[in-house]
């Protein structure tokens, strides 16, 4: 019941066109993606396109400023978030729920299909968490123990 709840916040899309674009994911050849994205490994991106997208897809769980709420701290906090993460990690979490060490994350975690955040919108998300202050207290959110 609680995650019939939760999921309408987790849907939406960033990406105009039927289907979503796929872009290179992490780790892709360096220069310009779909939408003329970067598909750098570092996960560049446009920090205010990924305030949109975050505000509609993260924020609800993670906090409008990253910190956590009923979902993990995910600021680039290497004690408290996700700040020893590599942007690759960042890019399973979004897209297969995936821990820093590839297993599985609350159930209550949104895999995100291209479809609802594309390659280009994962790139975006990462940037804004990295304009946000970092904070380093841990806050593991109330969504799984």
């Amino acid at each position: 019941m609680l995650a019939a709840t939760l999921l309408p916040a987790c849907g939406g899309t960033d990406d105009p066109a039927p289907g979503g674009a796929a872009g290179a994911g992490p780790g892709g050849a360096a220069g310009a993606g779909p939408g003329g994205c970067s598909t750098t490994a570092e996960g560049g991106g446009d920090a205010t396109k990924g305030a949109t997208l975050y505000s509609t897809q993260c924020s609800a769980c993670h906090n409008a400023d990253a910190s956590g709420k009923e979902a993990p701290n995910i600021t680039l906090s290497t004690t408290a978030g996700i700040g020893s993460w590599t942007y690759a990690q960042f890019y399973n979490a979004v897209r297969n729920a995936k821990d820093k060490d590839g297993t599985d994350l609350c159930v209550f975690m949104s895999k995100f299909e291209p479809k609802d955040v594309s390659d280009c919108g994962a790139q975006d998300i990462y940037a804004f968490i990295k304009s946000k202050p970092v904070n380093n207290t841990v806050n593991k959110g109330t969504f799984c123990p």
